[in-house]
């Protein structure tokens, strides 16, 4: 068996210990409950990083639903946490290219759907589209981070401190079992979806438009002129290093549990440039509270 190194390793331990109390996983206004569900086989296989043990039951309307969160190395050579909901795989995420030399890693994935549409490839293309768009919307609005590239970003991880610099394992795995749900129900292919959130299918009749004046308002985060809105990795990491805490309300992933965004202190819609001076680390309340409505640079508060 291929020899697992040491940053995965530290990540695989971290997940496989994180529990979820209470046991379920919030989207906004809905609210999953889960049970830890049985595993399928009493010796999982060495190659399964996790062991079977974020694997869970829930219901979605009258549909029983199995959720199994996986950690292994795939066929093409890279490491990769799966979500696997209902009847198949909704959202993985690439951890091979997305460690840097100091044993950070990145937990993003960029949001995109490959079904098909018959041989209407227009209309494919447009549904793709659509369902990419409508999700980072929703997820941006429950607190979720969403780049101008339609990239989730699910947590930053440090190798040498074997923790998250800005959430918990609990927290990534709630917020990565709701992008994986989520995606699932637009998907609709996967034997669930939510009745009270809009589904596309062959009778939903979407049309469309590739302008810039609709894209912005759906994409939670437009490319602007002043270079790219996503931080890149090691940025992001003397960011969270240097402040730690949220610095408007002092909450921590640690102590209160609260996911860490990196802000632009002048805005990226006006101007803010993507520099070490013009960010600052908020919880995901206060950064939603924030929005492009002030340039405030807060201090961390003392304590």
């Amino acid at each position: 068996m291929t020899r697992v190194p040491d940053h995965i390793s530290a990540l695989a331990e971290a997940l496989s210990q994180a529990a979820l109390k209470p046991a379920r996983i919030d989207i906004g206004e809905i609210s999953v409950k889960v049970k830890r569900a049985a595993s399928k086989d009493t010796s999982p296989p060495a190659w399964q990083l996790l062991s079977g043990s974020q694997d869970y039951e829930l219901t979605i309307g009258e549909t029983p639903v199995r959720l199994s969160i996986q950690f292994f190395l795939n066929p093409l050579g890279h490491y990769r946490i799966f979500a696997f909901a209902g009847s198949g795989m909704t959202l993985s995420v690439n951890l091979t290219t997305s460690e840097d030399a100091d044993g950070i890693i990145s937990l993003t994935q960029r949001i995109k759907f490959g079904e098909g549409r018959g041989h209407d490839d227009a209309a494919a293309k447009s549904i793709r589209q659509a369902k990419a768009a409508m999700l980072c919307d929703m997820l941006s609005r429950v607190g979720i981070t969403v780049t101008d590239n339609m990239e989730v970003e699910l947590g930053t991880f440090c190798a040498k401190t074997r923790s998250f610099l800005d959430t918990t394992p609990e927290r990534f795995l709630r917020n990565f079992m709701a992008v994986a749900l989520l995606k699932g129900h637009f998907q609709g292919n996967k034997g669930f979806q939510f009745a009270c959130i809009p589904r596309f299918d062959d009778t939903f009749p979407w049309k469309w438009s590739s302008s810039e004046k609709l894209r912005a308002k759906l994409v939670p985060n437009k490319r602007g002129a002043k270079g790219q809105r996503a931080v890149p990795l090691g940025l992001r990491f003397h960011v969270l290093l240097r402040d730690k805490v949220c610095c408007l309300c002092g909450g921590s992933p640690a102590k209160d549990g609260v996911d860490l965004h990196v802000d632009h202190i002048k805005p990226y819609s006006l101007g803010g440039l993507t520099v070490l001076d013009n960010l600052q680390a908020l919880c995901s309340r206060c950064n939603l509270g924030k929005g492009n409505r002030s340039d405030a640079r807060f201090a961390t508060p003392a304590g």
